[in-house]
């Protein structure tokens, strides 16, 4: 059972009762869909940017989707296959408020969709577990569209003891919130490696050392700068419920723009580097001169994006497929790559990056993945 309430401002407070137990429908419940490591972004095709001289492309790559899509993608995930809907009682001070509650039987875990459509007021909400089966501790995350945010996570905590999720929705925005029912144990690894790359005049440059790792597409003076990362994964045979890959940074700019830098990850086969001699010359699995993969299939494949800003935050992608794939196939560690690509032909991205802090950095400020079993 759940209870969900919600203030469209901060002063109004409002209350909601809870159906009983038999307010599940009865429904078949449809085997998900083989969709492959692709499934956490959607996404619509263009023609890959390549070095110079490079055979070109015949047939269209990924690309970045509308925010359209990543809505559709996020619902999709939390209510395909005629999941149980559980009946969701909503009190707040605005009507055209909605909220929904699906159950994932398989997955054991709660799914709630949450809109707001108020032109322009964010929404202090206050969401109600205290009656879900749920143990001590539930993991809780939340991913979002909205005017700042293109569909990535950007909540990953555990249930306080009141079982009351309070945080603020913006204007005109969709969120999905998951609750893990299962008792999950939580596992954190900092990164083996991590190191930037820069191309252009220091493609010979080895910047491993550096407590800042870059992200950025300088197509004016071809100085793109991409970012590795890899992790030692953990032995044994444990089922993975989830995985997150936290970083911490921001973005800059050379004018006060601070709309959101948006970056994608990419898991990738090859991790043949070291940390004190990549360089933009032989880091693998990029073009030498431009700020693109070289690749994309289904092992080199993005996990999702982030979207930075000027105020330093807590940056969150959800990596569980590629952390499940490694371990299938037998493999001890993981590496990511950090990019800008181009959303579209002749887009400027000049003057904008995303800084985010190394390893070098120390503890706290370094990059983690954190695992759920």
């Amino acid at each position: 059972m759940l209870t969900l309430t919600g203030t469209s401002r901060p002063a109004e407070m409002a209350e909601a009762s809870e159906p009983p137990t038999d307010a599940f429908q009865p429904a078949v419940i449809a085997p998900p869909r083989q969709v492959g490591p692709f499934s956490n972004t959607v996404t619509y095709s263009m023609y890959p940017e390549k070095d110079p001289g490079a055979k070109p492309a015949r047939r269209e790559q990924i690309a970045y989707g509308t925010k359209n899509f990543e809505v559709a993608r996020l619902f999709g995930r939390g209510f395909h296959g005629s999941r149980p809907l559980l009946k969701t009682d909503i009190s707040c001070s605005d009507p055209e408020y909605r909220a929904w509650t699906a159950f994932d039987e398989e997955g054991e875990r709660y799914y709630i969709w949450s809109v707001q459509v108020d032109e322009f007021a964010p929404y202090e909400l206050e969401f109600d577990l205290g009656k879900l089966d749920l143990p001590p501790d539930a993991l809780v995350t939340a991913e979002m569209v909205s005017g700042a945010r293109h569909g990535e996570m950007t909540l990953s905590t555990t249930l306080p003891q009141d079982r009351k999720i309070r945080l603020q929705q913006p204007a005109q925005s969709a969120m999905l919130l998951t609750v893990h029912k299962r008792p999950l144990k939580q596992e954190s690894i900092s990164p083996e490696a991590d190191a930037m790359v820069v191309q252009g005049e220091q493609s010979k440059t080895n910047f491993g050392a550096e407590k800042a790792l870059r992200i950025g597409r300088n197509a004016g003076t071809g100085a793109n700068a991409i970012s590795f990362l890899k992790f030692k994964l953990p032995e044994g045979n444990a089922d993975i419920q989830r995985a997150v890959l936290e970083m911490n940074g921001q973005s800059k700019s050379f004018n006060a723009y601070d709309g959101g830098f948006l970056f994608r990850v990419y898991a990738v086969e090859e991790g043949n580097w070291d940390e004190q001699e990549i360089t933009a010359e032989n880091a693998p699995g990029v073009n030498r001169t431009v700020s693109a993969m070289k690749k994309i299939d289904m092992k080199n494949y993005p996990l999702g994006h982030v979207i930075s800003f000027n105020t330093p935050s807590q940056l969150l992608v959800d990596v569980t497929q590629a952390v499940r794939e490694a371990r299938k196939n037998g493999k001890g560690e993981l590496d990511f790559v950090l990019i800008r690509e181009v959303h579209w032909p002749s887009e400027n991205t000049d003057g904008f990056e995303a800084v985010v802090s190394s390893r070098e950095a120390g503890a706290e400020e370094s990059p983690s993945l954190h695992l759920w079993r």
